[in-house]
């Protein structure tokens, strides 16, 4: 049995007269103590360990209780510590200000090249009183168009008795974009531009 790191601490903080520190007794409840102090500095180590995501490894399941993972917009599962703490730090920094660079960027990481967002403009009137269209309550309205089209599907003639009469797919370019959407902002999609 190894020596606890705890038990010389606790025999020194005995009164010097009144107890034997090596008695059989206060020994081993000196002993059993030391190894309970043990066990927590270690506890105390690895959750002082988990705060920086990127060494987790006790607390992963809370980082990504926390972060909403794994996400629900691809479906898939990432299995290994290393895929899992790779979708963390991914997910880390899509909390980062929202700007349109960071968003076409996010668009062509995840499979749709050539996305471009851009704010949207209000138009003036061609009469002189020159007002805003569409002005105050689209102030933060950003469009987000993408050269890729929309998978859908709709029954027709030959269609199956069982066949859906309408299936749009909503893509994962629209999933990933609703979930960092900010509260001030809309997004608005525009496929095959």
């Amino acid at each position: 049995m190894t020596t606890s790191r705890h038990l010389a601490v606790l025999q020194q903080l005995l009164p010097p007269v009144s107890y034997d520190p090596n008695g059989q007794h206060i020994k081993a409840e000196l002993t059993a103590t030391s190894i309970v102090l043990d066990a927590l500095q270690d506890s105390a180590a690895r959750v002082l360990a988990a705060i920086d995501p990127a060494k987790v490894a006790e607390l992963l399941d809370e980082w990504e209780k926390d972060y909403g993972l794994p996400d629900s917009c691809n479906g898939e599962v990432p299995t290994t510590t290393e895929e899992r703490l790779g979708a963390l730090y991914a997910k880390m920094v899509s909390h980062l200000p929202l700007t349109i660079p960071l968003l076409e960027s996010i668009a062509e990481s995840i499979g749709f090249a050539g996305t471009q967002v851009k704010k949207r403009q209000p138009t003036t009137c061609v009469d002189p009183c020159n007002t805003l269209l569409n002005g105050e309550i689209h102030r933060f309205v950003l469009n987000v168009l993408t050269p890729y089209v929309r998978s859908q599907q709709m029954a027709h003639c030959t269609a199956a008795c069982n066949s859906a009469i309408a299936f749009i797919e909503e893509p994962l370019l629209e999933c990933v974009f609703r979930r960092l959407q900010p509260a001030y902002a809309f997004f608005q999609f525009y496929y095959g531009v």
